[in-house]
């Protein structure tokens, strides 16, 4: 596996694709990152998608945060790169600082047994009345953030250390992939906390492959360091 930091030049980028970029428009950015990589050109493009991702916002020029199978490859010639091989050494009882954006989504079945996604912010805004000062988005994304990662902690193989986790910059999304399709829609929420490793081997099978759906759209790369 390799980590990389990829950055776009702007003099070397279209205005049109830095301006989608910039915008947040999650397609434009997954179709610029996949050119990155062999499988995203060619006779290869249909392959399986060989990344995660992770688009900072806050940068000053476009830049991605990649886990790969393979090294990336500038061949539109307006990347920085920097990549160097991702092999953590990781044991049970490890404490990791954890950055992740997710789609903070919820399954349920209907009365037909068949199975629906709900955004679990939204439900849980309609779940709650409204005050004199309305709601409190930030209180109701740290609520749906620490349910959401504490839900899947188990099956990740790690646990919350005394629910240390700040939720922040829920975000809807919609676009438009192609004149002939429909808009695809989406949510993303920003966590970041402190982690215990409880199963390497689950704990590594989220990290590699990522933690939760929408992940072709900057979701589910689960950034750690050393605490």
């Amino acid at each position: 596996m390799y980590m990389s930091r990829a950055r776009i030049d702007p003099a070397r980028c279209s205005a049109g694709q830095l301006l989608q970029i910039t915008s947040g428009h999650a397609y434009a950015a997954h179709q610029l990152v996949w050119r990155l990589f062999s499988s995203g050109v060619g006779e290869d493009a249909d392959k399986p998608r060989p990344f995660l991702y992770r688009q900072l916002e806050d940068s000053r020029t476009p830049m991605f945060y990649l886990l790969s199978d393979e090294a990336p490859e500038d061949r539109d010639g307006y990347w920085s790169l920097a990549t160097k091989p991702f092999e953590p050494r990781l044991k049970a009882g490890m404490r990791l600082q954890f950055d992740l954006r997710l789609n903070p989504v919820k399954k349920s079945r209907d009365a037909n047994g068949r199975q629906h996604r709900h955004d679990l912010v939204m439900d849980m805004k309609r779940d709650l009345r409204d005050g004199e000062n309305g709601i409190d988005m930030p209180a109701l994304q740290q609520a749906a953030g620490l349910k959401w990662v504490a839900s899947r902690a188990d099956q990740y193989g790690f646990r919350l250390v005394d629910d240390a986790l700040l939720a922040e910059g829920y975000r809807q999304h919609r676009f438009h992939p192609g004149k002939k399709k429909s808009p695809i829609r989406f949510s993303s929420l920003d966590v970041k906390g402190l982690l215990e490793i409880t199963d390497v081997e689950a704990f590594q099978a989220g990290l590699y492959h990522g933690i939760g759906p929408a992940k072709s759209f900057g979701c589910g790369l689960l950034l750690v360091r050393p605490a």
